[in-house]
């Protein structure tokens, strides 16, 4: 399509005026093509047909490179995570400690020191204790014993690490420590694999009886300012109440104290962790 343009003035009559340049102006012809595209004076509404963007071959590979390499590297951030919390779970679990029930068997004479054992003077008897064994690091036991006979329900923590028991009395809110006897009390390895060998074998057939065995107890007082010593188990089992030393009858020990003891009677079992003996503490007396 051609377009014409008209002069701006006549150019006689500018050219008769002497007082003003003449200009002289001629006819401009501009071609305009009909596919021309429309131009908003933004650079997105322009839009050229004409020109194309060529990708070559190199760059579509390398761009396809680096997709599929981004794929493998969250493929394998995600495979790590998933192994790292599979082996965190399979650790904490395995590190818990045992959470059970035990049968205690037991037997036990009603006779002075001066009478024989004789088999119509047993009695025979059980009961369930609910033991706690850290048996992956081999640092504590914690038995809750029932009341039986003349013993009183209690908790017993035994810490391999100061090798230390603690007697818990939750209902005088009171507790007792003594050395560890390791004669009479399996290590947390090895109660475990007592435990479950009673497992196998069941309840009715499985469980020893144990011969039952007092020792006398002296209770030392006032009672210990610090718990430190006696490892954290204990320490945290003994927080709240006031906690006292004990020691054997025919033990002797500086600057006694002879008064009406508050503990005089009162007995507890160290639970049956393993050993055919269940060992009863007899307190009698303060010092």
């Amino acid at each position: 399509m051609t377009i014409y343009k008209g002069k701006a003035a006549d150019e006689k009559k500018l050219t008769q005026k002497s007082d003003r340049p003449s200009v002289v102006q001629t006819a401009d012809i501009v071609f305009v093509p009909l596919t021309q595209p429309e131009f908003d004076k933004t650079e997105e509404s322009f839009h050229s047909p004409a020109i194309k963007v060529l990708r070559s071959h190199a760059q579509i590979s390398e761009r396809r490179f680096m997709r599929i390499c981004a794929v493998l590297a969250v493929l394998t951030i995600l495979a790590f995570a998933t192994c790292l919390g599979y082996f965190a779970r399979h650790k904490l679990i395995s590190n818990k400690p045992f959470i059970g029930t035990l049968h205690v068997r037991f037997h036990d004479y009603h006779r002075t020191a001066d009478e024989p054992y004789l088999p119509e003077s047993r009695i025979n008897g059980g009961f369930f204790e609910q033991v706690e064994v850290d048996w992956k690091t081999n640092q504590y036991e914690k038995i809750n014993v029932p009341p039986f006979i003349e013993v009183r329900s209690a908790t017993v923590v035994h810490d391999f690490v100061q090798m230390w028991t603690a007697i818990v009395d939750r209902d005088d809110s009171h507790c007792f420590v003594t050395p560890l006897n390791r004669s009479i009390t399996f290590p947390p390895e090895t109660f475990m694999e007592y435990i479950k060998d009673q497992q196998k074998i069941g309840i009715k057939y499985g469980t020893t009886s144990f011969s039952v065995q007092r020792h006398v107890h002296k209770v030392i007082t006032p009672p210990q300012e610090s718990l430190l010593e006696y490892g954290v188990h204990i320490a945290s089992a003994c927080h709240f109440y006031d906690t006292y030393l004990l020691v054997k009858a025919d033990k002797p020990v500086a600057m006694s104290k002879r008064f009406a003891c508050q503990f005089s009677g009162k007995t507890y079992s160290l639970g049956g962790t393993g050993y055919p003996i269940l060992v009863l503490v007899a307190l009698e007396g303060c010092m």
